[in-house]
């Protein structure tokens, strides 16, 4: 499926899966980012490395759970919704479920909506864009599509929502 996806050329491809590395699909991810799409991923909730490829991969963006704090000294993981979110599920019905596969498929989202308005945003400043423009709360931390597209766009204007809580 990835070779498949590399041959349309999309600008960003969602991978919300985890598991053992493999060197063919380590392979098909370095062929992506060396011809500049963005390549997002779900971060297992555990921190046994065995189960953390694709996430583990250098340059693709990991998503994680806002609510599952992650100590992680890469710029390219980030925490995006996971917890009760509006999905489709099989035989034309719609389900609240959680996961890091929602967070990677929300944070793909964004980063779609970014390359929409400045097609030749880079992983690197995509990352630095959603960290810079993250929503802190109490409890969580998350990215924020308002806000990272304000800083791309001077015309996108985000409406005042609850204040970040230190």
């Amino acid at each position: 499926a990835l070779e498949t996806a590399l041959d349309l050329a999309p600008n960003v491809i969602n991978l919300s899966l985890a598991g053992p590395e493999d060197p063919l699909l380590a392979r098909l991810l370095d062929v992506a980012i060396a011809r500049g799409i963005v390549v997002v991923t779900a971060k297992p909730q555990t921190s046994e490395s065995a189960v953390a490829f694709p996430s583990s991969h250098p340059r693709v963006i990991a998503a994680h759970s806002s609510l599952d704090p992650v100590h992680s000294a890469s710029p390219y993981v980030l925490p995006a919704p996971a917890r009760e979110v509006l999905t489709t599920t099989p035989g034309d019905r719609y389900a609240f479920l959680s996961g890091n596969s929602l967070a990677a498929a929300h944070t793909a989202g964004v980063v779609a909506l970014l390359m929409e308005r400045e097609p030749d945003l880079d992983a690197e400043r995509i990352a630095a864009i959603l960290t810079a423009s993250m929503t802190r709360r109490a409890r969580s931390t998350s990215i924020n599509a308002c806000r990272a597209l304000a800083r791309i766009d001077a015309s996108a204007s985000c409406a005042a929502v609850a204040a970040d809580v230190p």
